[in-house]
């Protein structure tokens, strides 16, 4: 009796072990499931999705002003204090603007978005055609024709798509990651159990 007890011993602190991952993988998809349904708010919601973003953002700038103006003068040099002050005022409107006018900053951020969706579709297409013989470069060359396709896109209709863009893409991206982690807490889920299995197939 002895050595069987000595040798399913090491189990119990497995089985918690598992037990344990289980649960946050269990967690973890019921998170994936949330943000899921948080996407597809945001879709349908465009405007109050990207109205909140931007009130995010915007408070971020404040803050950030704010502080960085308090902290100006304590610099060394002759030039940076006042510079900084200036950035940090600057910060300051930004922000304030952007909860006075929640429309006129959601029109900027979207400003923003096209400028970075055609400078990422343009070097990927160089990149693409740099490295032409190379595997690969046609998928990369597909994601630069996209990317660059819906910043044109979003030009086109700005500052119209002001009132959308933000809110979908971001509704987007959350349904990605949503579903991405589902996918990890059912694979790390189906890991556990496939590991039980097998541990008790070797006791027996």
């Amino acid at each position: 009796m002895n050595p069987i007890q000595t040798e399913s011993a090491p189990s119990d602190p497995e089985q918690e072990l598992s037990k344990v991952v289980k649960k946050s993988a269990g967690w973890v998809v019921a998170l994936g499931i949330i943000t899921i349904l948080l996407g597809m708010f945001a879709i349908s919601s465009p405007l109050f999705a990207g109205v909140a973003i931007q009130y995010f953002v915007g408070a971020a700038i404040l803050f950030g002003g704010i502080f960085q103006t308090l902290h100006a003068f304590q610099g060394s040099g002759q030039n940076k204090p006042v510079f900084a002050f200036l950035s940090g005022l600057l910060a300051i409107i930004c922000g304030g603007l952007m909860f006075a006018k929640p429309l006129l900053g959601l029109s900027l951020l979207t400003l923003i978005l096209i400028g970075y969706f055609v400078a990422d579709g343009l070097v990927k297409i160089m990149y693409a055609f740099k490295h032409k013989p190379e595997s690969g470069w046609g998928w990369v060359l597909f994601s630069g024709i996209i990317t660059l396709l819906l910043g044109l896109m979003l030009w086109r209709d700005w500052p119209l798509s002001g009132a959308w863009a933000i809110g979908v893409l971001f509704g987007i991206n959350l349904i990605f990651d949503g579903w991405a982690m589902i996918f990890t807490g059912t694979v790390v889920r189906g890991a556990i159990s496939t590991l039980a299995d097998k541990s008790e197939n070797i006791e027996e």
